[in-house]
């Protein structure tokens, strides 16, 4: 199984926190219900996926991730951001969302938006978490 955690760039101390609390849940238990050992990805970038990628490597090794990154800095060209999105959208079974309620740009929305749309499971989060 292959597990897309993607989100926010930007986020407020809070927000990182409750990013690293959701990530920490996923990844701690991975074989409770995404299966046994699966490979998780991201998209390389600040924020929730650069939470993933550290998380992922420290407690199941480096073996257990993979960065899919933007061949060039643009959003429509051709191996841009628009692409790698794409790519991540196809590649996981089940994808998870982690968006800062402040943030100004819709990529990491964009792609679990395109990964529902071809028929992927897709878990959504809004940082900071509502307390109570």
């Amino acid at each position: 199984m292959i597990i897309a955690i993607v989100g926010s760039q930007s986020l407020s101390i809070e927000e990182y926190a409750d990013a690293e609390h959701i990530v920490s849940v996923v990844v701690d238990n991975h074989d409770r219900f995404l299966g046994s050992w699966p490979l998780f990805i991201s998209g390389g970038a600040d924020g929730v996926d650069s939470i993933a990628e550290k998380m992922v490597i420290e407690r199941l090794g480096k073996h257990r991730f993979e960065a899919i990154l933007p061949k060039v800095r643009r959003w429509a060209e051709p191996g841009g951001f628009r692409d790698r999105n794409i790519a991540i959208a196809k590649r996981c079974d089940r994808l998870f969302l982690i968006r800062s309620k402040s943030s100004r740009t819709y990529g990491s929305g964009w792609t679990a938006d395109y990964a529902e749309s071809i028929g992927k499971r897709v878990t959504r989060f809004v940082v900071p978490l509502e307390k109570g």
